[in-house]
């Protein structure tokens, strides 16, 4: 009998701190190793990380949504290359919120993952490298 893997936030992993410090703590990078991998950013992601977080690297994890990055307003570069990540979400602006996390990006890297629909790129106007290697993208537009 196989037992389902342990569900890993960020913070399972490293310790980073939500210190609001706009000069210092602004990257967190975790890449995944064997036995230490993510599953889940978690709901309340940004929360717990700087508020002005300028680059964001979750790489070689077993990520399926992404979550938590809506509450960004300083990303300028997210990479969560190598997870499994079905859907492009929180880069868009929700009704009574501030806007997501795609209105800052500069660099969005998706490579190896699993996403078919790539409209909510439309969310990021200031977007300048997009990385899209090893996805299932049917169509894109715009």
């Amino acid at each position: 009998i196989s037992s389902a893997p342990a569900i890993r936030y960020p913070s399972d992993v490293m310790e980073f701190t939500n210190d609001p410090d706009p000069v210092n703590n602004t990257d967190l990078m975790i890449v995944g190793t064997a036995g230490q991998k993510i599953t889940h950013m978690g709901p309340d992601l940004c929360k717990l990380c700087n508020p002005h977080l300028s680059s964001l690297i979750l790489r070689s994890h077993l990520i399926h949504k992404m979550e938590g990055i809506s509450g960004f307003r300083h990303l300028e570069l997210l990479e969560l290359y190598d997870n499994q990540i079905e859907a492009l979400e929180g880069l868009d602006c929700k009704e009574g919120d501030d806007c997501g996390a795609g209105e800052t990006l500069n660099v969005l890297d998706m490579s190896f993952n699993v996403i078919r629909d790539m409209d909510p790129v439309k969310f990021c106007p200031n977007l300048t490298e997009l990385y899209l290697a090893n996805n299932k993208v049917k169509k894109i537009t715009g």
